[in-house]
């Protein structure tokens, strides 16, 4: 389904009694930054505390979100089912989608206003998000465009201070700019 600095994001089809479920699964790898070596369970375990962060705060994100036992993946929901096709920053969009998204921005006053509600929230909560951690889902029939917050390895709780809510609400607004138009352009 993808692949990242932390990681590849792999479909996978769950049976629970007779019912298939359309999951995904983030396996994480070993990373490097700046001298620091991370596990790849240190890297899921960061980004489940993320995860949990964020739903405390009451962010929209995935409803599964689940650890594994050898704790180095994460099981997830896939926002890809049916004609929904679930797009992250970086991913160029299908034809199917450009064609449902040839509208005017006036358009996605809902999902804008959606996105900096979230950002606004973030802030509050002491949580930075980067701009690559929106995920749209499009429903490719319809139209019908959404948003989580998907790519927990991409939000960040931030420590209290003077003016760091301001700070972060700045950051915050302009996450969801750049992730917008990344999106849509």
């Amino acid at each position: 389904l993808g692949y990242g600095y932390h990681g590849m994001v792999l479909g996978a089809e769950i049976t629970v009694g007779k019912h298939k479920i359309n999951l995904a699964i983030k396996k994480f790898r070993d990373t490097e930054n700046e001298g620091l070596v991370l596990s790849s369970q240190q890297n899921a375990q960061d980004a489940m505390e993320n995860y949990r962060a964020a739903k405390t705060a009451g962010l929209k994100v995935l409803p599964t979100y689940r650890l594994s036992k050898d704790g180095s993946s994460i099981l997830m929901t896939n926002g890809s089912l049916g004609s929904r096709r679930c797009y992250s920053y970086d991913d160029v969009l299908s034809d199917e989608a450009r064609a449902v998204l040839g509208r005017s921005l006036l358009d996605y006053s809902e999902l804008i206003d959606g996105m900096f509600s979230q950002a606004t929230l973030a802030s509050a909560s002491n949580i930075a998000l980067l701009r690559d951690a929106f995920f749209f889902i499009v429903d490719e029939k319809s139209g019908d465009i959404d948003f989580v917050i998907g790519d927990l390895d991409k939000v960040a709780t931030i420590g209290e201070g003077p003016n760091m809510k301001q700070i972060y609400e700045s950051h915050n607004a302009l996450t969801v700019k750049w992730a917008l138009r990344n999106f849509l352009e």
